[in-house]
């Protein structure tokens, strides 16, 4: 199964159509998969739709959907090699961007330290939020108790 798999890897990172692929991957694997492991992993690389595989796969505004859902979940730093399409017709700016995704830690009430620091240096970079600032945050929203579960305005005035 392990061979398999890699052989999957292998044709999806040279870039082959799920027509191109040999018969028994096709055999195992069919073509809902194919686009959804393609969609998958060009996700995870944060690799451009219209300069890979996903761009056959699956709409640009889906993708980018996707791509930006799954970063702010991983908490990863904003995909700047993307801006170009992030910023311009999906209008997510780095603040905005920033601003979700410290909205979701605060509602799961996660530690600052979950946040890579690669991401928590963006954070500070964009907007001035440092380890203080978050955990001040973060027990003014406690203070507020039930209003703040429900309302994502509360934690936007905090941020």
């Amino acid at each position: 199964m392990a061979a398999y798999e890699e052989l999957v890897k292998r044709a999806i990172a040279s870039g082959k159509h799920y027509e191109d692929l040999p018969p028994r991957i096709q055999n195992v694997l069919s073509p809902y998969e194919w686009k959804t492991r393609v969609k998958e992993w060009c996700v995870q690389r944060g690799v451009s739709w219209s300069g890979s595989l996903a761009g056959s796969v699956c709409s640009e505004q889906e993708y980018y959907d996707d791509l930006i859902k799954s970063y702010k979940s991983w908490l990863r730093v904003f995909p700047y090699h993307l801006s170009d399409y992030v910023c311009r017709v999906q209008r997510t700016t780095p603040f905005k961007y920033y601003c979700d995704l410290l909205f979701n830690v605060l509602r799961d009430e996660k530690s600052y330290d979950r946040i890579p620091n690669f991401t928590a240096a963006d954070i500070m970079r964009i907007m001035g939020i440092g380890r203080n600032e978050y955990i001040s945050t973060l027990n003014a929203c406690k203070a507020k108790k039930l209003m703040w579960r429900v309302n994502k305005g509360l934690a936007r005035d905090f941020l």
